[in-house]
């Protein structure tokens, strides 16, 4: 009996893994002296990756703004750029394909070295996804001979099936409401961005979302205040070729390039690079040959097992972390948040994903004195997976509720995290049939049996009868499989 070949294409996953660095920088104070540090802001820029062969190279930096107080109680703010570089081993038999990278600020802080200067240290993490390119052969069979048996079977899929980057860039001017006071020194500001909606449409594809720009200034007054712009975007890319209606988008954007200027008091400038990194993804039905039989001829049959990547499930969880710290902080003048990629720590089918992160915190105490702290916090989430899956946990956003006291104050956060569970799956099949000569009918066999119908298949009871599945169901008025405790009668064919 012949079988034809049909290649299935699509991406496989050949590396996952988070690499994380320090960078430290000794910077001059332009006024020399004593300083006492307030307060540190970055922001991570992605310059440029690619695939170097052996190789995935990531170059970037880290815009750095550090506040503090001079040897004469000035209000001060110093920026620096801090550039990094990561590498990753891709592996021995991967050589191309399509990287994607997501990058996070894990810390940033300063403290005087001497005096006039300042050490300036940042921690960043990056995980890198690389895609290689993939195929394996399905073999579906003809029209059967009569008489021979096949159990087919139906396999539905999702798999990565192409990837890619759009760049593009944002330029708006903001104004501040009325009610918020005036600018009179931009300090720093950070960018976050978050895609809310992602489709495909044939061959192109459209993702939107916003970009939270976190900005923190001093007043006319001299008083250290933030507030938060939402930027949005839209954008649409061509594809390389359709796709169905079932195919989906995971998108992430990195941010390439920011600058923000100040016109005046209430107006400012936007100038933002971004590049969204994105992976399609695309249900496929795929049928096999799983077993074959003839009641009156041996079959010599071959099998393989198709192995593919496929994508078990995508979702969003939410992990909550609480802190008390003994302060007392009558006026919260800015909050930052900076997470790391979560820990997973696998115990069998069970993982228990810990989400960390630090929390800068800087207040006005009841004495009108500005102080900060830092703060580490952590939160745990039990989880249910297949062992031989592989788990992706990606921190995306986090609220932050603070409620303070006269001592004290309470910190909550809730942290959501994008989750993506791969594994490759195993799909046994046929290959080829090769009938042998009739066989005669045993001595003594009758033309009917009647036995229990147990835990077995309508199949397996063919099989092992000499009948076949439609004479069972005929014999027996059956439109599935049967009930465990019924009687069947049994055609030997």
């Amino acid at each position: 009996m012949r079988f034809e070949k049909q290649e299935v294409s699509c991406l496989a996953p050949c590396l996952s893994r988070v690499q994380t660095l320090e960078q430290t920088q000794e910077v001059a104070l332009p006024e020399g002296g004593e300083a006492r540090v307030l307060g540190t802001w970055g922001q991570s820029v992605m310059r440029s990756k690619e695939w170097m062969g052996s190789s995935i190279l990531l170059t970037g930096g880290v815009q750095v703004w550090v506040l503090y107080e001079s040897e004469t109680g000035e209000l001060q703010c110093l920026s620096s750029w801090i550039p990094f570089r990561m590498e990753w081993e891709a592996p021995e038999d991967a050589r191309e394909g399509w990287v994607r990278i997501r990058t996070l600020l894990r810390s940033a802080d300063a403290r005087p070295v001497a005096a006039g200067k300042l050490l300036i240290r940042v921690g960043v993490a990056a995980l890198a996804e690389a895609f290689c390119p993939h195929s394996a052969a399905v073999y579906s069979p003809g029209e059967p001979d009569s008489g021979m048996q096949l159990l087919r079977s139906q396999w539905p899929v999702r798999l990565r099936k192409a990837a890619g980057e759009k760049p593009f860039e944002l330029e708006q001017d903001l104004i501040l409401p009325d009610s918020v006071p005036e600018v009179s020194k931009l300090l720093s500001w950070q960018l976050d961005t978050k895609v809310t909606d992602q489709k495909i449409l044939g061959n192109k594809i459209l993702f939107r979302g916003t970009g939270n720009l976190h900005m923190v200034y001093l007043t006319t007054e001299k008083l250290l205040r933030c507030w938060d712009f939402e930027i949005p975007f839209s954008q649409y890319g061509e594809l390389q070729e359709g796709h169905s209606a079932d195919a989906s988008a995971d998108v992430v954007v990195a941010v390439t390039r920011l600058e923000l200027e100040q016109q005046d008091g209430k107006k400012l400038h936007l100038r933002t690079g971004l590049t969204g990194q994105y992976v399609v993804e695309e249900r496929q039905l795929l049928e096999t040959v799983e077993d074959a039989f003839c009641p009156r001829r041996e079959l010599k049959v071959s099998r393989d097992v198709l192995t593919l990547p496929v994508v078990l499930d995508s979702r969003r969880e939410t992990v909550t972390q609480q802190q008390t710290l003994q302060i007392s902080a009558d006026v919260v003048a800015d909050q930052v948040f900076r997470p790391d990629f979560p820990q997973q720590h696998r115990e069998g089918e069970m993982i228990r994903l810990t989400q960390s992160g630090t929390l800068q915190l800087m207040y006005y105490d009841e004495n009108g004195a500005l102080r900060s702290t830092a703060v580490r916090m952590e939160g745990e989430m039990p989880l249910t997976q297949n062992e031989t899956a592989e788990l992706t946990a990606v921190p995306e956003e986090a609220h932050l509720q603070l409620h303070g006291g006269r001592d004290t104050a309470q910190i909550r956060s809730e942290m959501t995290m994008s989750l993506c569970a791969t594994a490759e799956q195993e799909i046994p099949m046929i290959t080829g049939l090769e009938p042998g000569e009739k066989m005669e009918p045993r001595e003594g066999m009758p033309a009917l049996i009647l036995c229990r119908a147990g835990n077995r298949r309508l199949w397996d009871i063919a099989r092992e009868c000499g009948s076949t599945v439609s004479a069972i169901e005929t014999a027996n008025g059956l439109t599935g499989e049967p009930e465990t405790d019924r009687m069947l009668l049994i055609p030997v064919v």
